[in-house]
């Protein structure tokens, strides 16, 4: 990225926070490897993404600012701030992962406790235990939403949850209780088999 991409990107931070300006350049360079080396995640190229694609979509989003913005104050040698931010920025996430939790219809089975307790109730999980592992299921699917297929741009996070089926709950409900329950080889098996009908 040019040098004045760079300092571009640098301004916020030094404007907001009064982040010294090597320092908010060099969280800029820090952030944009990061960003870049999950570019080349193999969750990426599943999907039919390239890498160019994936951060044409990720570095102007809040996540990126977020980071930019954090790790500025943590080379300015504010790490408090800098913890404090990234925290509030990982906080607002969770809650927008809820809000499209909360938006999907109860016609769709992750909008249906009751029906998400018969699919737990399969593998022999109290309806407790069944929200539990959904809960994680749902923040799963909404940190690969990013990686969602170019086809797939248009759909919100809440389009997304609303997709998932009775058998898709049940196999991903039992990856979460093999790998709960340290039966990784297992669980890895099963993963290698959710990707390729992802596909």
């Amino acid at each position: 990225m040019h040098a004045a991409s760079i300092r571009l990107l640098a301004q916020p931070a030094i404007t907001r926070f009064g982040v010294p300006q090597l320092a908010a350049e060099n969280a800029v360079r820090h952030t944009l490897r990061q960003f870049q080396a999950e570019a080349h995640n193999s969750a990426v190229a599943r999907v039919g993404r390239t890498p160019a694609e994936y951060l044409a979509a990720a570095l102007p989003g809040p996540r990126f600012t977020a980071a930019v913005h954090s790790t500025s104050l943590a080379f300015a040698g504010r790490k408090a701030d800098a913890r404090a931010l990234w925290d509030a920025h990982l906080k607002a996430e969770r809650e927008a992962i809820q809000r499209a939790h909360l938006d999907v219809p109860p016609t769709a089975l992750l909008g249906n406790l009751e029906a998400i307790h018969n699919v737990g109730e399969t593998l022999n999980l109290s309806p407790r235990h069944t929200e539990r592992l959904v809960a994680a299921i749902v923040l799963a699917i909404a940190s690969g939403y990013p990686h969602r297929p170019p086809a797939l741009q248009h759909l919100s996070l809440t389009d997304c949850l609303t997709q998932v089926e009775a058998d898709e709950l049940h196999d991903y409900l039992l990856h979460a209780v093999l790998t709960e329950n340290g039966h990784q080889a297992e669980a890895d098996v099963l993963e290698r088999a959710l990707l390729r009908h992802a596909r």
